[in-house]
């Protein structure tokens, strides 16, 4: 069966990482991508929301095009919040895919020090509440795996 991972951490938690370690062949659709100009990552927070429809719209390229056959995509975002996650989990699903959540929790002070992004501790405590009091669907199928000082 095809299998689709749904990415949920924060910045710096290793999402990019497990994927390379678990899914070396997954097609990957990030909001990342959209800022990475000629090899180089020029991010613009004004631009934010451009990224995540460009993401959206490669994904379903990919679940929706009858010439794409990708066995594993990985939806490497943040995912804070349920409306973030449940437009990619409903199409993946609705097209035959397994779809999982995986949620690396990490520290706060571990995310800050390893985020390539210069993401603020500030924003970062932010975002780990949102995720903490962020209750997702029951049946939705999730895995939770917890990260310390390496990964």
């Amino acid at each position: 069966m095809k299998k689709c991972y749904i990415m949920r951490g924060l910045p710096g938690s290793g999402k990019s990482t497990w994927i390379k370690n678990n899914c070396p062949n997954a097609f990957v659709c990030s909001a990342d991508n959209y800022f990475f100009h000629n090899g180089v990552y020029r991010y613009d927070a004004d631009k934010i929301h451009i990224a995540h429809n460009a993401c959206m719209n490669l994904f379903l390229d990919c679940v929706l095009a009858p010439y794409l056959r990708y066995d594993a995509l990985c939806i490497d975002n943040t995912n804070c919040q349920a409306w973030e996650i449940a437009p990619y989990y409903t199409v993946a699903e609705a097209r035959g895919y397994d779809v999982e959540i995986v949620w690396l929790q990490c520290y706060v002070r571990v995310a800050t020090e390893r985020n390539i992004h210069n993401v603020s501790e500030e924003t970062i405590r932010k975002m780990s509440m949102k995720m903490e009091r962020e209750q997702l669907p029951q049946w939705w199928k999730r895995s939770t795996i917890i990260v310390n000082g390496s990964f």
